[in-house]
């Protein structure tokens, strides 16, 4: 049986040792420093505020009125849609 036969087990190991070093190297040198540097950062903002965890910052006002005016916008752009689609059904002939 095809499941049990011993031959491939050295070069299937070989090839799972080699990918996951290849992976962990990989890894560390290019993905782990930049964490280290995020969290490093981050501790530095938490004790610079005082130990306060609340880095939040308030967007302007003329954002939140053109987030309320796109969603206006979103919600008429969905009426006509609507509009149009119950039209279109309401003119077809069965």
């Amino acid at each position: 049986m095809p499941q049990f036969d011993s031959v491939p087990f050295l070069t299937q190991y070989f090839w799972l040792v080699l990918t996951f070093s290849v992976l962990y190297f990989f890894l560390e040198k290019y993905y782990l420093p930049s964490i280290a540097r995020t969290l490093r950062l981050r501790r530095t903002l938490k004790h610079s505020f005082g130990g306060k965890n609340n880095f939040q910052v308030k967007a302007p006002k003329h954002t939140i009125n053109l987030f309320s005016y796109f969603s206006g916008l979103n919600n008429v752009f969905i009426n006509v849609l609507n509009s149009l689609a119950f039209n279109s059904v309401s003119k077809k002939k069965y």
